[in-house]
């Protein structure tokens, strides 16, 4: 399988926000540097790497992880199809439109973070834009991005549970479906010890109108499917 190696990053590599939709919810802060994520939070985090889910084959969905002390689950409207090659599996949908939901999550977790890019039908990478909100969209993060290791990380500064997880993409070009793509998901709790400090940061609006008919590209059938 052909696989792109081409990079292509924003000017500012490691972003930090905090963001307070309103009183009543959650403090989270926004990371897109792994390493700074991981400082913040306690060591016995769960990492999956997704190679458990079968390459090239379509997989229900959904599908649940565990790694004995967190569980979780992904789901997406027409199940998943993972990318990648060898033994770097990701995950990713069927469906380019479908976003992949990640909830369920047990215990309660206060971080949430992975590597979050596009692959085309073929499981490849490929440049796209790049969205992953959580708790039903109170924070987001944007990017336009052709690395797998575009790092997107959000932490509860105050404790409120993150309940969900949305990952979705937006083609570039009309004429090249991009498929949402996590791998290395880390769930876990943020650590009470030392409180992470926001770095500078950009934001993105998200305005993507869903008012018109629009074009689906299914990966297992490689069929086009029209919604209008």
């Amino acid at each position: 399988m052909k696989f792109l190696t081409k990079v292509i990053t924003l000017s500012s590599l490691a972003t930090s926000i905090m963001l307070v939709a309103n009183p009543a919810q959650a403090v989270i802060i926004t990371y897109t540097d792994q390493a700074s994520f991981l400082n913040a939070i306690y060591p016995d985090y769960y990492l999956e790497t997704f190679e458990s889910v079968p390459l090239d084959t379509a997989t229900l969905s959904p599908i649940n992880f565990s790694n004995g002390t967190y569980s979780y689950s992904a789901s997406a409207a027409n199940d998943f199809f993972p990318a990648g090659s060898g033994s770097d599996h990701w995950l990713s949908t069927d469906e380019s439109t479908d976003p992949i939901i990640f909830s369920n999550f047990s215990p309660t977790i206060t971080a949430i973070g992975g590597f979050f890019f596009g692959s085309e039908i073929d499981g490849a990478l490929i440049p796209g834009i790049i969205t992953a909100s959580v708790n039903e969209g109170s924070s987001s993060q944007s990017i336009t991005t052709n690395s797998t290791t575009n790092f997107f990380g959000f932490i509860s500064d105050d404790g409120t549970p993150l309940t969900s997880l949305v990952a979705s993409t937006t083609e570039i070009n009309t004429d090249e479906f991009v498929w949402p793509t996590v791998n290395n998901l880390i769930v876990g709790q943020a650590s009470q010890a030392s409180q992470p400090v926001p770095e500078p940061a950009n934001i993105f609006g998200l305005s993507i109108g869903i008012g018109f008919g629009f074009i689906l590209k299914r990966r297992f059938t490689k069929s086009n499917k029209i919604i209008g």
